[in-house]
């Protein structure tokens, strides 16, 4: 039995291999059209971002092969990595090219992409493309402001690569505006690289009661890059407002320098008439050289809407025309040089000090320069007459009422009181003198070792000294910006010293019309005074940088 089922299957094999022989001999028919390439052949591969985070992705074949494709896709990741770990894939592929949009993709990353179809045989790749998501990405519009004439927005943008363009285009009506297909564009060229930016436009032709589609837009080398778009109609009725702002009083000294803050909203242009000039400036400086009232207008305008605020500034004059004098900048020995003896121990060591060049006042302020900024006459000695130095006042009052108000009369705010080094320098004068301009006190000073029937009087009256300067020795002690500190000398900077952070009271200099020791009215000599106290042997004397 054994044997039989032998035979037979011999037989069966014999049977195989013959028919197997035939069809092996026999060469296929090749359908009209197909080559005799097996798997499909690629053409082109086409990828380019359309967004900040997806690319549109174009492959063709230039054969389909003589297998069916039964799924085709993409494969991606980050360049330089060479391992496809992103796919997006479909099924049967109709025609010879297929498109895809590659979505959620990294802003500022370059990425490979290879598109693939898959037959019986296996998986076939087309050529790699590479590409650079370099399209802007931008936030939603925020709108800052808006009534009949404005919509003002502020967008952010995130950048890759330099910006060239960005803006505003817009559709009346509802749509999706691009910059080919719009009704209104405001842009600006930008030519910076920023890894972000924060854009804020006026939109200011739109009419009322329109529904308008809006979009910002930002442009780099790799493409433009848009927001959502938003939808927005104008209201019927909402007020421009037109208002600006002042740096100074009202009344001023003539030369100050105004800088006007332009506060208004929904404006498109502006027009300022100042002192019969006029500018289309946002926000101007002006400085007020003549003398009178000056009327000041700001119209902003908006298309039909246009309003106007009128103000008037009075300029007076400046109290303080010729006052100061240019100290030219140097070193010298401060304390008590070999001509100031007998040295107290505030007064030492001798140490060189620098000064840059600085301004200072070539008399003690007068009543009559402290009435026209504060308006009123704090001194004792009021029947001494207005050009008498200012007294009974306080450093503190210098320092916090007085300059502040002076700022507001000139539009400047670099008044101070001199530090002590610069008063001696000053009072120096360039010369090797005991006193303010001489070795004899009474040529130089207004001073009595008698208080009785004394009082201080009109500056400018005596010598002055080899910088013109009047009165550093004598009518009235000098309030300077440093606190007293006895040991200060010992650790002082060379170079422009500030004096000490804290002390027993502020530096006072130079004597007054009346002292207990004539050594007090040496140049070298200083001591404390309380900040707040006030009396009517203390004055000052200001200085500018």
């Amino acid at each position: 039995m054994k044997n039989i089922y032998l035979c037979i299957l011999l037989f069966l094999c014999a049977i195989a291999l013959v028919f197997t022989a035939c069809k092996l001999n026999k060469e296929p028919e090749i359908p009209t059209g197909v080559g005799n390439e097996e798997l499909p052949v690629f053409l082109s591969t086409d990828v380019a971002p359309i967004t900040h985070d997806s690319i549109r992705a174009k492959a063709r074949l230039s054969s389909r092969g003589n297998l069916n494709i039964l799924h085709y896709g993409w494969a991606w990741s980050s360049f330089p990595d060479t391992f496809l770990v992103d796919t997006l894939e479909f099924n049967d592929l109709g025609i010879d090219s297929f498109e895809t949009l590659i979505p959620n993709l990294d802003i500022g990353r370059f990425y490979i992409v290879r598109p693939y179809v898959v037959t019986g045989s296996g998986k076939t790749y087309g050529p790699a493309g590479f590409v650079f998501m370099g399209i802007p990405k931008l936030d939603p519009i925020h709108v800052v402001a808006n009534d009949a004439c404005l919509l003002r927005v502020r967008v952010r943008v995130e950048t890759p690569d330099t910006l060239v363009e960005y803006g505003i285009v817009y559709l009346a009506g509802t749509g999706t505006p691009t910059l080919q297909k719009k009704d209104g564009q405001l842009g600006l060229s930008f030519g910076l690289f920023l890894d972000s930016v924060t854009f804020q436009m006026d939109l200011t032709t739109l009419n009322p009661n329109t529904v308008y589609s809006v979009r910002a837009y930002a442009t780099t080398a790799f493409g433009t890059g848009y927001s959502k778009t938003m939808l927005y109609t104008p209201p019927s009725s909402s007020p421009l407002t037109v208002n600006f702002s002042i740096n100074t009083d009202a009344e001023l000294f003539q030369g100050a320098i105004v800088q006007f803050t332009n506060t208004s909203m929904g404006a498109a242009n502006y027009t300022w008439s100042i002192d019969g000039m006029t500018s289309s400036e946002t926000s101007p400086v002006y400085t007020f050289n003549t003398l009178g009232n000056k009327l000041v207008r700001l119209q902003a305008g908006n298309g039909n809407c246009i309003l106007t605020k009128d103000t008037v500034l009075t300029v007076i004059p400046d109290p303080f025309k010729n006052y100061f004098v240019a100290i030219p900048g140097g070193t010298f020995m401060m304390g008590c040089t070999s001509e100031q003896s007998p040295c107290y121990p505030q007064e030492l060591p001798v140490h060189n000090v620098t000064l840059s060049p600085y301004f200072i006042g070539k008399t003690e302020v007068t009543q009559r320069q402290w009435l026209a900024v504060t308006d009123f006459n704090p001194s004792l000695f009021s029947q001494c007459g207005l050009d008498c130095p200012v007294e009974n006042i306080s450093w503190d009052r210098i320092v916090n009422e007085f300059i502040p108000r002076l700022n507001r009369k000139t539009g400047r705010t670099y008044y101070h009181l001199p530090t002590s080094a610069e008063w001696e320098y000053a009072a120096r004068g360039g010369m090797s003198t005991k006193y303010s301009g001489s070795n004899n006190l009474d040529s130089v000073a207004w001073y009595s070792l008698i208080n009785a029937g004394n009082m201080t009087h009109p500056v400018a009256q005596k010598t002055p000294n080899g910088y013109g300067l009047y009165d550093m020795t004598g009518n009235l002690w000098e309030l300077c910006n440093d606190w007293f500190d006895p040991a200060y000398y010992s650790f002082s900077p060379s170079i422009n010293p500030p004096g000490p952070d804290i002390g027993s009271g502020r530096v006072v200099r130079g004597g007054a019309w009346f002292v207990l020791n004539p050594d007090y009215l040496r140049l070298a000599y200083h001591y404390g005074f309380y900040p707040f106290d006030q009396n009517n042997t203390v004055g000052f004397r200001l200085a500018h940088d």
